[in-house]
């Protein structure tokens, strides 16, 4: 699942995500990573995207996380009530990778077996 840029108040509930691939997110995907040099141009306005109650399992992705990607922008997130189990990355967040300034984020996950592999 990719979300974009200008997703505010986006609700990701009751799915499974299995076995998928990705490069900046296996499963999930908030935003990109990289897209300006100011806090202006950097943003991905994805405000109050709320993941919930969703089954996330063995997903892989190559740059910065394995289940779910949360990217610049993504201001008061909520990422609750979800099994993620058993994601990797082959850099940062084998479970959640929050990268970027994204105030006011709230995460209550069960992470059972992720694992991320710094180059």
């Amino acid at each position: 699942m990719f979300l974009n840029a200008y997703a505010d108040n986006t609700q990701l509930s009751n799915n499974v995500f299995q076995s998928n691939g990705g490069t900046f997110g296996g499963a999930i995907r908030v935003g990109t990573a990289n897209l300006g040099t100011t806090d202006a141009t950097s943003s991905n306005h994805n405000t109050n995207v709320q993941i919930l109650r969703n089954r996330i399992v063995a997903n892989g992705g190559v740059n910065l996380a394995g289940a779910i990607g949360l990217f610049y922008g993504s201001d008061n997130y909520r990422i609750s009530g979800n099994d993620i189990c058993g994601n990797s990355s082959a850099e940062y967040g084998g479970a959640i990778g929050h990268y970027g300034r994204s105030p006011g984020g709230r995460r209550s996950p069960a992470l059972r077996a992720c694992y991320a592999a710094s180059r």
